[in-house]
C-alpha cells in the first residue's frame, strides 16, 4: 500500500463512501500522501462507520488526531488495535503538533457514536482516552456495544465505560474475559 502512487488518487475519487475498512494498518509507516488521503476520506459527510483490524498507532493521540477528521462518524470497530507502538509522530496532522486551543476545538465537536465494537490491546488506555477531554468521540448515545478479549483485571474499566454509556444501550455483547475458564 505504501509504495503504490495511485492509491491517493483512487482515495481522492471516493465521494459517497459510507463505510471504510482498514486492515493491517501501520499508521506511522505510511507515506504522508496516503495518510492525508485517508484523512480526506474520513472528512466525507457520507462516511459513518470505520472499521480497523490489526492496526498500529504510535500513540492514542495519533489515533485521536486521525479520528478528528471523521465528522459524520457514528460507528467504530477496532479489532487487534494497538497504541504506544514505536515513537510518537511529529508530522503534520498529529495532535502533538497542535496547539492547546486547537485541541479544545476538537473536544467541543465530539461525534455521537451509536455503534462501538472493541478488541483493543489496552482497554484501560482506550477507555481513559474515549471518556477523557481530548477524545473526539461521545459514547453517551451508544446503542450497540461489543467488547471482546479483555482480561479480568480490566473488568472495572469496562464497567466504567458501561456507566458512561448509561441508558442508551440497546445491544450489548461481552465475550468472556481472557483466562476466565482457567481461573
Amino acid at each position: 500500500m505504501g509504495s503504490d502512487p495511485s492509491l491517493p488518487l483512487v482515495l481522492g475519487m471516493l465521494k459517497d463512501l459510507a463505510r471504510l475498512e482498514l486492515r493491517r494498518l501501520e499508521w506511522g509507516k505510511l507515506p504522508l500522501a496516503i495518510r492525508q488521503s485517508i484523512q480526506n476520506v474520513l472528512e466525507l459527510p457520507s462516511l459513518h462507520f470505520v472499521q480497523m483490524e490489526l492496526s498500529f498507532f504510535a500513540s492514542i493521540d495519533d489515533f485521536s488526531s486521525l479520528l478528528s477528521h471523521a465528522e459524520g462518524l457514528t460507528g467504530l470497530s477496532l479489532a487487534e488495535f494497538y497504541t504506544s507502538w514505536g515513537e510518537p509522530l511529529s508530522l503534520e496532522g498529529s495532535s502533538r503538533g497542535r496547539d492547546t486551543k486547537e485541541q479544545g476545538v476538537y473536544s467541543d465537536r465530539r461525534r455521537h457514536l451509536l455503534d462501538l465494537r472493541l478488541q483493543v490491546n489496552d482497554y484501560s488506555e482506550f477507555v481513559n482516552w474515549i471518556l477523557g477531554p481530548h477524545s473526539v468521540l461521545d459514547v453517551s448515545h451508544v446503542q450497540t456495544l461489543h467488547i471482546t478479549r479483555h482480561s479480568r483485571s480490566e473488568e472495572h474499566i469496562i464497567n466504567r465505560l458501561l456507566h458512561a454509556i448509561g441508558g442508551s444501550l440497546k445491544h450489548f455483547k461481552l465475550d468472556a474475559a481472557k483466562n476466565f475458564w482457567s481461573e
